[in-house]
């Protein structure tokens, strides 16, 4: 792959706008779980297990908001170094 001073400020750029599309999903979805959580104690009086079950999802979009986080960090530091 050939880089030449536009060619990796585009693709830095393609590489921002993807993971902000990614953190805003990931946003949306962690609001979605919340509503659904307010729901659950509203209308389930033994919604313990299944509350359970949504904070452990809850958990693994929060773990793969770091991940992605992380990963944007790693490249960004690589390109600079470029």
């Amino acid at each position: 792959m050939e880089f030449n001073h536009n060619g990796a400020k585009d693709f830095k750029e393609e590489t921002k706008q993807n993971f902000s599309i990614k953190i805003s999903r990931l946003y949306e979805y962690i609001q979605a779980i919340i509503k659904f959580k307010q729901l659950i104690n509203r209308q389930h009086h033994y919604g313990a297990k299944l509350y359970y079950h949504i904070d452990m999802l809850e958990l693994e979009i929060i773990k793969k908001f770091i991940r992605i986080f992380k990963g944007y960090l790693v490249y960004s530091n690589d390109l600079l170094n470029i």
